[in-house]
Protein backbone atom coordinates (compact mmCIF):
# COMPACT_ATOMS: atom_id res chain seq x y z
CA UNK A 1 0.00 0.00 0.00
CA UNK A 2 1.09 3.05 -0.92
CA UNK A 3 -0.55 6.27 1.10
CA UNK A 4 -0.33 9.52 2.07
CA UNK A 5 -0.11 10.68 5.64
CA UNK A 6 -3.16 11.99 5.46
CA UNK A 7 -4.45 8.39 4.34
CA UNK A 8 -2.77 6.94 7.27
CA UNK A 9 -4.15 10.03 9.72
CA UNK A 10 -7.61 8.34 8.43
CA UNK A 11 -7.23 5.26 10.03
CA UNK A 12 -8.19 6.47 13.70
CA UNK A 13 -11.07 7.84 12.57
CA UNK A 14 -14.44 6.66 13.79
CA UNK A 15 -16.48 4.37 11.00
CA UNK A 16 -13.61 4.88 8.06
CA UNK A 17 -12.11 1.76 8.78
CA UNK A 18 -12.36 -1.44 11.08
CA UNK A 19 -9.61 -2.69 13.08
CA UNK A 20 -9.81 -6.12 11.55
CA UNK A 21 -9.29 -4.60 8.52
CA UNK A 22 -6.38 -2.53 9.31
CA UNK A 23 -4.65 -5.77 10.83
CA UNK A 24 -5.07 -7.29 7.64
CA UNK A 25 -3.59 -4.30 5.66
CA UNK A 26 -0.71 -3.41 7.65
CA UNK A 27 -0.29 -7.14 9.06
CA UNK A 28 0.00 -8.95 5.45
CA UNK A 29 1.39 -6.22 3.54
CA UNK A 30 4.17 -3.49 3.60
CA UNK A 31 2.87 -0.24 3.46
CA UNK A 32 5.01 2.41 2.54
CA UNK A 33 3.60 6.62 4.03
CA UNK A 34 4.88 9.45 1.99
CA UNK A 35 4.80 12.10 5.08
CA UNK A 36 3.17 14.75 3.35
CA UNK A 37 4.14 18.71 4.77
CA UNK A 38 2.39 19.33 8.36
CA UNK A 39 1.81 15.73 9.21
CA UNK A 40 3.42 13.96 12.46
CA UNK A 41 3.26 10.37 10.78
CA UNK A 42 5.85 8.65 13.11
CA UNK A 43 4.21 10.57 16.06
CA UNK A 44 1.07 8.88 14.66
CA UNK A 45 2.81 5.27 14.42
CA UNK A 46 4.30 5.39 17.76
CA UNK A 47 0.79 6.36 19.19
CA UNK A 48 -1.89 3.64 17.83
CA UNK A 49 -1.23 0.13 18.77
CA UNK A 50 -2.76 -1.83 15.39
CA UNK A 51 0.50 0.19 13.32
CA UNK A 52 3.08 -0.51 15.99
CA UNK A 53 2.72 -3.69 16.43
CA UNK A 54 3.01 -4.01 12.85
CA UNK A 55 5.42 -1.58 12.65
CA UNK A 56 7.85 -3.64 10.83
CA UNK A 57 5.79 -3.46 7.67
CA UNK A 58 5.43 0.13 7.58
CA UNK A 59 7.98 2.25 6.03
CA UNK A 60 8.23 6.11 5.78
CA UNK A 61 9.68 7.89 3.68
CA UNK A 62 10.32 11.66 4.28
CA UNK A 63 10.13 13.78 1.50
CA UNK A 64 13.35 16.40 0.85
CA UNK A 65 11.02 19.45 -1.41
CA UNK A 66 7.58 19.40 0.12
CA UNK A 67 4.85 20.26 -2.57
CA UNK A 68 1.46 21.11 -1.18
CA UNK A 69 -0.11 18.45 -4.14
CA UNK A 70 -2.06 15.48 -2.61
CA UNK A 71 -4.28 12.94 -3.82
CA UNK A 72 -7.18 14.45 -1.69
CA UNK A 73 -6.69 17.89 -2.80
CA UNK A 74 -6.87 16.53 -6.86
CA UNK A 75 -10.30 14.66 -5.66
CA UNK A 76 -11.64 17.58 -3.92
CA UNK A 77 -11.06 19.52 -6.62
CA UNK A 78 -12.54 16.88 -9.25
CA UNK A 79 -15.58 16.53 -7.26
CA UNK A 80 -16.21 20.41 -6.51
CA UNK A 81 -15.53 21.61 -10.15
CA UNK A 82 -13.95 24.60 -8.70
CA UNK A 83 -10.75 24.82 -9.22
CA UNK A 84 -8.97 23.07 -12.00
CA UNK A 85 -6.52 20.27 -11.76
CA UNK A 86 -5.21 21.20 -15.05
CA UNK A 87 -1.02 22.18 -13.86
CA UNK A 88 -1.48 19.08 -10.86
CA UNK A 89 -1.63 16.10 -13.49
CA UNK A 90 -0.22 15.21 -16.62
CA UNK A 91 -2.80 15.58 -19.68
CA UNK A 92 -2.76 12.01 -19.83
CA UNK A 93 -4.11 11.30 -16.75
CA UNK A 94 -6.95 13.45 -16.80
CA UNK A 95 -8.02 12.41 -19.73
CA UNK A 96 -8.03 8.82 -18.66
CA UNK A 97 -10.05 10.60 -15.07
CA UNK A 98 -12.53 11.58 -17.62
CA UNK A 99 -12.92 9.17 -20.02
CA UNK A 100 -13.24 6.70 -17.26
CA UNK A 101 -16.01 8.57 -15.36
CA UNK A 102 -14.05 8.37 -12.21
CA UNK A 103 -15.08 11.69 -10.64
Amino acid sequence: LLAGGDLVQSFAAPDVWTTANLHHIIGKYRCLILEGAGSDVYGFLLSHDFLYKHRHNVYLIKQLIYNDISSTKIRQALCSQVMSIKYLLPTAVIDYIYEQGLY
